[in-house]
Order: structure tokens, then sequence, then C-alpha cells
């Protein structure tokens, strides 16, 4: 008998996941690995100048065709912003960068669920290959590494697409962050050696505005065996954004009568510009599909300014859970493991986080979160990182600090160069 699930990882390994565009990318989307990048983006959202959602991860270059090429930039302060994102869609198609090392230590593998933070290895060395034909891409990444349990020979976020016009065939292990949230998420948040087959179609009218269908299948490799997501994502004005997600696990290794579905809806609403200050507020909701009640709602503010090429952004975040809800997810144990980090177990919460641009390419991360997860003590998670331009690529150094009955603090750094 074929085992259909070792079939699937082995394939996916070997093959990897993603999407192609209409036209020539090395890379075909803004990936979930820069919360930076995500910071300008954002920015061009709530001032009104990008036309496509931004609250799905991995993201489509096709998705933003249109906006980069007829950038209506309002306030000459975004331009550093919109230069930003041009240049990354420019090196995309130039297929500048396609070759990656890189190079990552930490003193203790902790799990960090925020966004842009997929590697929590305890150390490792990483290679990677991309390339682009027509109708198809690919990228070939390997390395060794210690994720703290064992070292070995790893092939995650690797990927092979396919494409015709807005369809997109995509299979591979890429992290994925679907939602708005910024250090906690309600809707998706996979790590990237989570084997995935996906298929998506994106499109335009005026009803949704740049909107998105996308349906995947994850091998999560639990109590659950696979774990289908299907979503659709939509801008139908120029303020608001949605998405709305469907999940559901299958196959159980066991006959347990474990809740098996959940539906989660996100939005997010720019909010009047003060002068040269872009805000907005979003929320995200999720719960039982059979359920009448809520079981996490998370809510948040971001605001944003530029001055003088340097910027700063500034994201308030609040997470609450329902205990009935939290209970029958703690026994299924499908979320807040080194595979699909999601933050539903957390039963209150709340953080706060600042992102600092500098006009020399200099960027700073502080974050501060205190969150109590069903029947466990609360801790208190602080968090801070340096990244600048060095030795011809990027190097990026930090420490975290995890304060609770048994604390802990980890030194880490990370050094990427691209060719």
């Amino acid at each position: 008998m074929i085992n259909y699930g070792r079939a699937m990882k082995s394939l996916v390994v070997l093959l990897g996941l993603g999407a192609i565009c209409r036209q020539a990318f090395a890379s075909p989307w803004l990936e979930a690995s820069d919360p930076f990048v995500r910071s300008d983006l954002t920015a061009l959202s709530d001032s009104g100048a990008i036309n496509s959602p931004t609250n799905h991860f991995p993201m489509l270059w096709s998705m933003l065709d249109s906006s980069i090429s007829q950038f209506n930039i309002r306030s000459p302060s975004l331009r550093s912003e919109y230069s930003h994102i041009k240049y990354l869609y420019q090196a995309a198609q130039l297929e500048r960068g396609n070759r990656k090392f890189e190079v990552a230590m930490n003193s203790e593998p902790l799990i960090k669920n925020a966004f842009g933070q997929v590697n929590n290895d305890h150390w490792g060395v990483y290679a990677s290959y991309e390339m682009l034909k027509p109708h198809y891409a690919f990228r070939l990444s390997t390395g060794y590494s210690d994720d703290g349990e064992d070292r070995d020979i790893r092939w995650k976020d690797s990927y092979l697409a396919l494409n015709a016009g807005g369809w997109v065939f995509s299979i591979g292990t890429l992290p994925r962050w679907w939602g708005q949230g910024w250090q906690h998420n309600l809707v998706l948040n996979t790590h990237e050696s989570v084997p995935e087959i996906s298929l998506s179609y994106t499109s335009e009218n005026n009803w949704l505005g740049v909107w998105s269908l996308e349906t995947l299948v994850s091998d999560v490799d639990d109590i659950y065996q696979y774990q289908w997501s299907s979503r659709l994502i939509s801008k139908p004005f120029s303020i608001l954004e949605y998405g709305l997600t469907y999940h559901q696990w299958l196959k159980p290794i066991d006959d347990s009568d474990y809740l098996d579905e959940q539906v989660t809806f996100d939005a997010k609403l720019s909010l009047p510009s003060v002068r040269d200050f872009y805000h907005s507020v979003y929320v995200e909701v999720a719960s039982d599909f059979r359920a009448s009640q809520l079981g996490a709602l998370l809510f948040g503010w971001s605001g944003f300014i530029p001055f003088d090429k340097h910027s700063f952004r500034l994201v308030i975040e609040r997470q609450q859970g329902r205990d009935d809800d939290l209970h029958v997810l703690t026994d299924m144990k499908l979320f807040n493991d080194k595979l699909m980090r999601n933050s539903y177990l957390v039963e209150d919460g709340w953080s706060v986080s600042g992102y600092v641009q500098l006009a020399n390419d200099h960027q700073i991360e502080a974050t501060y979160q205190e969150q109590t997860q069903y029947q466990q003590q609360g801790k208190e998670l602080y968090q801070v990182s340096y990244r600048l331009p060095a030795l011809s690529g990027r190097l990026t150094f930090g420490v975290d600090r995890e304060q609770s009955e048994s604390s802990q603090t980890n030194y880490w750094s990370n050094y990427e160069f691209r060719f």
C-alpha cells in the first residue's frame, strides 16, 4: 500500500512550494521574512497608494503590478518606502540575488512567533538557488543545522511552481503568514519546514477590487495528519481590506472526537492620515466552525511616520481567548508547536513593538510582550534586534529574554549574502 503522507513529504522536500507571476520574476512573491518590507508596504497601503490587500504572505508580485507601475505617491515623505518596494520589484524582474548563502546562530533554540522570525534553529549553514522560466519557477534550498533535537541536512524553504494566467499551482516548504497581526496570529503562521500543496487564483473586479482565492493542504504530521486551508482576500475599497479563512484537519490518527473545523476573519481599516502620519486599526477573530461564540479575538493599531528618509512604526496588539475553545484546542495540540505556530492558545496577552529604519539602511526592532496561555503561568517577553549592511551582505544580531518561572535569555545572529 502506498504511504501517501510519506510520498507527499518526499515530493515536497525535493520540489518545494511556490508561485509564479505573470511576468518574469526571480522570486514570485514578497515572502513572510522581513517586517521592515512589510512596514513599507503597509504605509503605502494606508496612504492609498496600493490597491491590493496586504494580509497574505507570501504575497504575489502580480497583485502589486498595477500599483507599482502606476504609483500615486500622495505624500513626498513616502518616496523612500516606494523606492524600497520598487527596488525589490525590479530585482525580482531582473533575477538579481537569486543565489543565497546564510549562517545563523542562536544560543538557545527559542520559538519566536512574530512576523518575519522564521528560523528557530540552534545553528545552521544554508544555501539556495532560484531559477525562473516563462511557465515555471523553482528554488532549491539546503542546509545543515541543529534544530535543538538533532543535527541533519534539511531541504526547507524550497519551492516549485507552475502558472497559467491568474492560476498558480505550487508545492514546497515556504513559511506563511496569513492575517493582520504582527506579534500574534489567529489565521495561519507556518514554519519553513511544513510541506504544502497549493492552488490559487488572482483577479480584479468592481465588487471585490483586487482579490485572490487560495486553497492548500499542509502535512502537519500531528494528531491530524493534514490541514486543509482555504482563504479569500479582497480590498474592495482603498481604506478596507479583509480575509476569510476556513481550516479543516483531515485523516485523524486516532478515533478521538476532536474539534476539526475552524473559521477565521481578519480586516484592516486605514484611518485618515494626519500630515505625514499614517495609521490603521485591524482585527482577527477565530472560532470553531460550529460554535455560537468567538473562540479568540485579536485587535490592534499600527502607526507609521517617515521623517528625513528615516521612519518609525509602532504596533500595539491585544489578544483574548475563550476557555472552552482553548480546552478543546489544547487537547488537539495543533497550535503553537514547532510547525504550526498559531497564537490561538494565548488566553490573554498584549504586545507593543517598534520598527525603526534609518537612511543608511540600518534597522532596529524592539518588542515587549505579556501573555498567559491556557492553564499556564503568565510570562513576559523582551526582544531587540539590529540589522545592518556588512561584508557585502546583511548582518543581524539580537537578544530575546523570556521572564517566567523558568526564565532564559537567547543571543542570536544571522548573516545573509545574496549574489
